[in-house]
């Protein structure tokens, strides 16, 4: 059984998780022709980004990012797959910078 300290810790690196999330979504969803989260529900680490009102389609912009140095997954057309961790939020700002430039 968890000790209450480790189910303790686990919860708070659930809600970190659940924040960054939120927190990336915001501003991406601030970039003309792109929107986060696709749909309005609870995300953990990963949403969906839809780029149906940008002058690239999701293919275009996944290697655009790939080009700065970002990995993103297509999921159809018009949207990427985009996940944020522990491991790599400190590269957020320039994943948003760099999507702003790609779908611009």
């Amino acid at each position: 059984m968890f000790e209450i300290a480790n189910i303790k810790t686990i919860s708070r690196l659930a809600d970190s998780s659940v924040r960054r999330a939120h927190g990336l979504a915001a501003e991406i969803d601030e970039i003309d022709g792109v929107a986060a989260p696709v749909h309005d529900r609870h995300h953990f680490r990963e949403f969906q980004v839809s780029v149906a009102d940008a002058p690239v389609d999701a293919s275009e912009t996944a290697a655009g990012l790939r080009d700065h140095g970002y990995a993103v997954h297509t999921v159809g057309d018009q949207r990427l797959q985009v996940c944020v961790t522990e491991t790599n939020e400190h590269a957020t700002d320039g994943l948003v910078a760099a999507l702003q430039e790609v779908t611009a």
